[in-house]
């Protein structure tokens, strides 16, 4: 299972475009996911390239029931809290507001939100909270605009970065993460001042397959 994650693209939507279309050339996307900020371009993303998705709501979406009657994603749902696509098969918990998911994978629950709601731009300590409350093995979150690959006692915590507005001193960046069976590889994709992806993986690549 492969997951393209993005977030905090901001409306800008050059660059999403262009590594969406080169990803789908050479590897299939299982599962794409937008972190928030802006919900409207995850849900962009998903339509135009017929990928199974799921939005999350970020501090900067605003988007009220009213605005997605028309919408194509699946009906009754709010397009800030959107899953479309088969993106909605893998969502197993959500909370109200769309600002957080649970997926289920072979290898385990990971917690998805934007990250605003746990205060990840002071710690991330509510962020491991959440994922031993809700018994997750890994979350991945955004707001910050800085890419992370970190892992917290039993935990692993991934940060695509933004691809549009980054804080890291990058071009913008975004993540892919692996699953087969019960091993999780993630990958930070950072890209270069001409946009193109640099680089490979950042630290090591966590293997699960003996922990879980």
């Amino acid at each position: 299972m492969r997951i393209l994650i993005f977030s905090d693209t901001h409306r800008a939507m050059r660059k999403p475009f262009e590594i969406v279309r080169k990803i789908e050339q050479s590897k299939r996307i299982n599962l794409f996911v937008h972190l928030g900020d802006c919900v409207e371009d995850g849900i962009e993303i998903g339509e135009r390239f017929e990928l199974p998705t799921i939005v999350l709501r970020g501090n900067n979406d605003f988007i009220l029931k009213s605005d997605v009657d028309n919408s194509k994603c699946t009906p009754g749902r709010y397009r800030n809290i959107a899953a479309f696509n088969g993106g909605e098969d893998f969502v197993v918990w959500e909370d109200k507001d769309g600002s957080a998911k649970i997926i289920d994978t072979s290898a385990g629950k990971i917690y998805l939100t934007h990250g605003h709601r746990e205060n990840v731009s002071l710690s991330v300590n509510n962020m491991v909270y959440k994922m031993e409350e809700k018994g997750c093995l890994a979350g991945i979150f955004g707001h910050t605009h800085m890419a992370m690959k970190e892992v917290f006692g039993d935990f692993l915590l991934v940060n695509p970065g933004s691809i549009s507005k980054p804080r890291d001193d990058v071009n913008g960046s975004y993540a892919i993460m692996d699953i087969e069976g019960d091993a999780i590889d993630v990958e930070i994709l950072r890209l270069g001042n001409d946009g193109k992806r640099r680089g490979g993986y950042v630290r090591n690549l966590i293997n699960y397959s003996d922990r879980f």
